[in-house]
């Protein structure tokens, strides 16, 4: 896997097959067992229908300071999107959570998922999420 530095979505293979970009699965007639690779700068707002039909979604993150993926995450999920949905390119361990909350199953890079899902995490969330969908004021108050 390439470091966030010099990361090319194009490059990468997932486990569960070959990755094909947003365009060329557009242009294949968005078949639904495809792998997409979608770069978070993707107008996906004419997509999200279809795209809630794939196997699996591969998202770019092209700086850690870019929350645009996190707002397509959550969109997806709305929309019915119940595949792997794996973030990539430069993505901080600390991020996580946050990811995860939003609706992301995992991290492309092996190295940054160890270090990332062993990291301790908030037990308690005031907002509402892709997880847990009401928020703490509105949850029954526990025994």
């Amino acid at each position: 896997m390439a470091s966030p530095d010099n990361f090319d979505i194009s490059e990468t293979t997932i486990a569960t097959g070959q990755l094909i970009s947003l365009d060329d699965w557009l242009a294949a007639g968005t078949p639904a067992d495809a792998v997409v690779a979608v770069d978070s700068d993707a107008n996906l707002d004419a997509h999200y229908a279809a795209l809630a039909r794939v196997e699996s979604i591969v998202m770019a993150l092209p700086a850690f300071a870019d929350g645009r993926a996190f707002s397509h995450a959550r969109k997806l999920r709305d929309r019915g999107f119940a595949g792997e949905l794996l973030a990539a390119g430069d993505v901080l361990p600390d991020q996580w959570p946050f990811l995860k909350r939003c609706g992301f199953t995992g991290l492309v890079d092996e190295r940054l998922a160890d270090e990332a899902f062993g990291l301790r995490v908030v037990s308690q969330v005031y907002q509402a999420d892709e997880q847990q969908r009401q928020p703490v004021f509105r949850r029954a108050p526990r025994a």
